[in-house]
């Protein structure tokens, strides 16, 4: 197996996902332009342009980028030359960005912070398993600088424990100054089993009426949406905690992933 078909096997299925979106949107640009089919592949620099030109201002210019990144996937998986001038290249996705309309921009949301952590818990009746699931879903997420969608699931039946995190997950160790740590770790990697729980049972799984359910993202939202009114606007995050905590900003930024300065605009 060539190298550059080991580079593409190796995607996770959303990249798949995404550039399976990139080269649909190609393919119906050629053909509703009336472009040869062997002019597709190899794709000339004036073509992909063109293409891309197109696409500005009606899509981000991350999209665009993932577009492109499709299109040079499916040469080099099927081993054909990738023609396309790298300054050229450059240029015309730093435009897209620039042109990106407006509405496709989420915008800058309310920080979290403790207090308003406590008005959610006052509005929760934390006797009912689902809002207690919630609440500690909440502290979770904020203090590990985490994404919601890591600790929940788009739906109760769409819970996987190759994609999801599950009680197992949930591993207590030391730091290197031997004060107690919970790490929580990635369904992927291997951990023992805790006594008394399932590793088939979802991180923050809450008793129903019809048994044990995983916690959805939607059941979430919706207990959010009981509390305060801008939810969809709120980041649950521990950034601003940690920040006043005067935390240094490389070390959140290695919590939180971040691969770019983007985060300097909430401060």
């Amino acid at each position: 197996m060539s190298s550059s078909t080991e580079t593409i096997l190796e995607l996770l299925k959303s990249a798949k996902e995404t550039y399976g979106v990139g080269l649909l949107v190609f393919h119906m640009y050629c053909y509703l332009n009336c472009i040869e089919e062997e002019k597709c592949c190899p794709v000339s620099s004036n073509l992909l342009l063109k293409f891309l030109s197109s696409c500005t201002g009606a899509y981000l210019g991350s999209v665009i980028a993932n577009f492109t990144a499709s299109i040079k996937a499916w040469h080099l998986l099927h081993g054909r030359l990738w023609l396309v001038r790298p300054d050229k290249l450059k240029t015309m996705l730093g435009g897209a960005t620039v042109l990106a309309p407006s509405t496709s921009k989420c915008p800058k949301r309310q920080p979290f912070t403790l207090k308003f952590i406590s008005a959610i818990c006052n509005h929760l009746d934390l006797n009912k398993p689902l809002n207690a699931a919630v609440l500690t879903c909440i502290m979770m997420t904020f203090y590990c600088i985490a994404r919601l969608g890591e600790f929940t699931v788009r739906t109760v039946k769409s819970f996987d424990l190759k994609k999801h995190i599950s009680r197992a997950g949930k591993v207590e160790s030391t730091d290197h100054n031997s004060l107690p740590v919970t790490n929580f770790m990635l369904p992927s990697t291997k951990t023992s089993q805790v006594a008394g729980e399932r590793p088939e049972d979802h991180l923050f799984v809450w008793k129903h009426e019809k048994g044990l359910w995983p916690l959805s993202k939607s059941e979430f939202m919706k207990r959010m949406l009981l509390t305060t009114t801008v939810a969809g606007l709120l980041d649950f995050k521990g950034i601003l905690e940690y920040l006043l905590h005067r935390v240094p900003f490389d070390i959140i930024k290695t919590m939180e992933r971040w691969l770019s300065e983007d985060f300097i605009l909430y401060l």
